[in-house]
């Protein structure tokens, strides 16, 4: 059947959220939704043994694991907690890795158009998405920390990011990977890459009749009964203390959210849509496109999918489409410790109890006579007479020690495997230097900090899905909250130029991490001159020594330092002599300029250093006003040295021209010369030569001998260094 939505677009509907189940007859959506059935049991039994393990190693964290073969009632099934302790600890790093602060976002320019703008805006994204998911979403922190602990353990969880016209808000969902159902794959296989996932979802049947009021879906769902759990739920359950009962007025519906392919127009090509059928009753609630189209209703980029759900992996898999949880790397060490265990203690149980065989003649009322730990069993006859020996006492050797040695064996490994060490547990057992100790700390650190710097791929990717539905469906009402104050945010500003990544450093995992350091930073800063004395690097290291305690309104205890202010030019050397006399407090900020009159300058410098000048005696007492003097008189110096040179160069590049000229016969000013020898190919500009700061920096530095008109007194000799008159004129 071939479906038709010009009708729809030309009354201006959202074709990306309308239900094309209402295009359709009952036999073409009675075939649709046999299909989607059909298609997802097949996936969950082509996953039946992935699911068989992830429920051992739920078991194995819930420390719900039985012995296989129980020797007798109440036999040890005791355990050692590795794999939760592995995974706890994994959840509580991440998280704050992830959750540093409030603000947890930042976003960068990535286009080439930016300016100071640009960066503004940049920054008003970043906190009005953390303020999005972290204030106004009050299940994305609780969603993430689960999903930390449910990919440590199993190695894959999801989220799916979607705009819920109901409720007319973009929304960001965990969804555990036992929920979404997808086909067999082989080989390694991107999300977005599989052609067929399903969400499998429960909503309550009120829930669902007030969905197909509201026209989301054509039909109600049947009820779902529960109690046929799969073994993953039951496993859950069990741990819970809880299980289904018998009839309840809260009634709910499974429904099946399969994403895929369908050939929907007729044209043998098959297209993304989103199909909702009901598990029970197989009947299809609603179809929607899964590709984007334009302002005119028409599909744009081929019709290329939606990607709703973004994978979040443990480790990445490089032969599947699951990623590798810690169940995978010692799970089975988990298990062959807890078998090792459980034989120890009831070895030693059987070695305290007493238990045997008794003389059935001895004269002991009742049947079998019990102990505290045991029994006797009465048997025939099998003494001399004497009662000592109508008893047989059976001996039981207790633990074996070299057991014991290997539990503590598989232990070490699987810790070393999970990234439990006791570096990182805090549990050191042994003195260790401070280095060894931050040696094995950093080690034990690599694998977890790898992973999560993968995870924060997937949350780039989840962030880039939420970014693009903001550009398209955010509400003209939003804003965030920053220092108490409301600011605006539009869909213009979620223009395409920006990129959102997450805010996180995986190697400052702990709060004492972070404090130490900041203090190794802070002293270190303190200690050396450099930073010491640049106020720029005391704001950032006090900055970052704030941060790290965590302290709030930073901005209000510390206020970012002013920028230096600029040297100003004083033309009047007199003016600059006064304010070299006094105090270094009350000086201001000023330098020597190219363009100054630079003669004039060194002609006053001179007077007022000059012997018979009234202030000699007074600037010879203070040297620190002398060695300015000095130095600002040899930039002087040097700007009128590389004025003159330049003035130099013009005159004979000038001649140069004039001969070059009157040898072709040219005539007229330089600058027609200039213009009549370049048509002819002749070289005529100037020599290359260094800019006039450089040579009066180097100059200033260097020690070398100037010009002085006081003579020897300050070591400086007119004779020694020459400078022709004009220069000084």
């Amino acid at each position: 059947m071939k479906v038709d939505l010009q009708e729809e677009i030309a009354k201006g509907l959202n074709i990306e959220q309308f239900n094309i189940a209402t295009k359709l007859d009952e036999e073409e959506l009675k075939k649709i939704g046999h299909t989607v059935s059909q298609d997802f049991d097949n996936d969950v039994s082509s996953r039946s043994d992935w699911l068989q393990k992830h429920t051992t190693w739920k078991e194995i964290y819930n420390q719900q694991d039985r012995p296989i073969n129980e020797p007798w009632d109440g036999s040890s099934d005791d355990g050692v907690p590795i794999m939760t302790e592995a995974c706890n600890s994994f959840q509580a790093r991440a998280y704050k890795a992830f959750f540093p602060t409030r603000n947890f976002l930042d976003a960068i320019p990535i286009g080439s158009n930016t300016n100071d703008g640009t960066s503004e805006r940049a920054e008003r994204i970043a906190k009005h998405m953390s303020f999005q998911l972290g204030v106004l979403n009050k299940n994305f922190k609780r969603d993430k920390n689960a999903m930390f602990l449910a990919a440590a353990l199993n190695g894959s969880d999801f989220t799916k990011t979607f705009y819920n016209p109901l409720i007319k808000q973009n929304v960001v969902e965990r969804v555990r990977a036992v929920d979404l159902v997808v086909p067999y794959q082989v080989g390694p296989v991107q999300i977005e890459d599989v052609p067929r996932k399903t969400h499998i979802i429960y909503k309550s049947l009120n829930e669902i009749k007030i969905l197909k009021n509201s026209g989301y879906f054509i039909s109600e769902c049947d009820k779902f009964e529960f109690g046929g759990e799969d073994e993953y739920q039951q496993a859950e359950n069990d741990f819970q203390g809880i299980r289904p009962v018998g009839s309840d007025s809260l009634e709910y519906g499974k429904i099946l959210e399969q994403h895929a392919l369908l050939d929907l127009d007729g044209d043998g090509v098959k297209e993304p849509y989103i199909i909702c059928v009901d598990y029970q009753s197989k009947k299809v609630l609603r179809i929607q496109i899964r590709y984007e189209v334009d302002q005119y209703g028409q599909p744009i980029a081929h019709k290329k999918p939606i990607e709703y759900f973004e994978h979040y992996k443990f480790l990445e898999n490089p032969d599947g489409f699951y990623g590798l949880g810690i169940g995978h790397l010692i799970g089975k060490l988990n298990l062959a410790v807890n078998r090792i265990l459980r034989q120890s203690i009831n070895a030693a149980e059987l070695a305290n109890t007493s238990s045997g065989f008794m003389d059935e003649t001895i004269d002991v009322k009742g049947g079998e006579t019990e102990m505290v730990m045991g029994k006797f069993v009465k048997i025939p006859g099998f003494s001399d007479g004497n009662i000592a020996n109508r008893f047989f006492q059976l001996q039981f050797p207790g633990a074996n020690a070299g057991l014991v040695t290997l539990m503590q064996g598989l232990e070490g490994y699987a810790r070393s495997l999970a990234s439990v060490t006791e570096a990182v547990t805090g549990d050191v057992e042994k003195v260790y230097q401070p280095v060894t100790i931050a040696t094995m700390l950093e080690q034990s650190l690599q694998m977890p900090t790898s992973v999560m710097e993968q995870m924060a791929g997937s949350f780039e990717g989840e962030l880039s899905k939420l970014y693009a539905l903001n550009r398209k469906y955010l509400g003209q009402d939003a804003y965030f909250v920053e220092d108490g104050k409301l600011f605006q945010i539009t869909r213009e500003d979620y223009s395409e130029d920006l990129r959102v990544i997450p805010i996180f450093d995986p190697r400052n995992i702990t709060k004492q991490q972070k404090l130490a350091k900041a203090q190794a930073l802070y002293q270190f800063a303190f200690q050396n001159p450099m930073m010491m004395q640049n106020e720029k690097s005391v704001y950032e290291v006090s900055k970052k020594m704030l941060e790290a305690m965590e302290i709030e309104d930073i901005k209000d205890l510390l206020p970012e330092p002013s920028a230096p202010p600029e040297p100003q030019q004083i033309d009047d050397q007199r003016q600059e002599n006064m304010y070299f006399l006094m105090p270094a407090a009350d000086r201001p900020l000023f330098d020597v300029f190219q363009n100054q009159d630079h003669a004039t300058h060194i002609q006053v410098i001179d007077e007022l250093l000059a012997e018979t000048s009234p202030y000699r005696e007074e600037i010879e007492k203070d040297k620190e006003i002398l060695s300015m003097l000095e130095n600002h008189r040899k930039k002087h110096v040097a700007y009128a040295y590389m004025n003159a040179q330049q003035r130099i160069q013009q005159h004979e590049e000038q001649r140069r021209l004039r001969d070059m000229a009157a040898g072709l016969g040219y005539a007229g000013s330089p600058e027609d010369i200039a213009t009549a020898l370049q048509s002819q190919g002749e070289g005529y500009g100037m020599p290359e030569s260094g800019g006039a700061e450089e040579v009066a920096g180097s100059m200033a530095g260097s020690g070398a001998l100037v010009p002085n008109r006081y003579g020897s007194e300050t070591g400086f000799l007119d004779q020694v260094l020459p400078i022709p008159k004009e220069v000084l004129e």
